[in-house]
């Protein structure tokens, strides 16, 4: 499962690992983000660390993925991306200005620890 969402007690975490597509990420979030267990407003962790197949994304799938979390933006407060390669921060800086027009509060990490500052959440959340 590339797409795997972990719910932890200050935020939503999505796991993204080998190839995925925009309608995984879809179906992954829309179960994670319609829990009772999470708490309202969700920051979101979204981490690329292991995301192989982004290299062959096309810029509709940035726009697809940066819609879905705007669609939700009553839930969302912030989402982190953390993407630690080069090419993976350049696509992510273009999600991230995707959903910035979309009016989400979005920042991209080379760091985990930098974005969960930025989520405001602990170490152990």
């Amino acid at each position: 499962m590339p797409v795997v969402p972990r719910i932890h007690k200050d935020h939503l975490e999505f796991i993204l690992d080998g190839d995925f597509t925009s309608d995984e990420v879809r179906r992954k979030g829309e179960e994670a983000l319609e829990s009772p267990e999470l708490s309202r407003p969700v920051r979101v962790l979204l981490d690329y660390s292991g995301a192989a197949g982004l290299q062959k994304k096309k810029s509709e799938d940035l726009r697809e993925t940066a819609a879905f979390f705007a669609r939700w933006a009553g839930r969302v407060q912030r989402v982190a991306i953390l993407a630690p390669g080069d090419l993976a921060f350049g696509l992510m800086r273009m999600a991230a200005a995707y959903a910035s027009e979309e009016g989400m509060k979005v920042s991209v990490f080379r760091s985990r620890a930098e974005a969960r500052s930025w989520l405001g959440v602990g170490e152990d959340g």
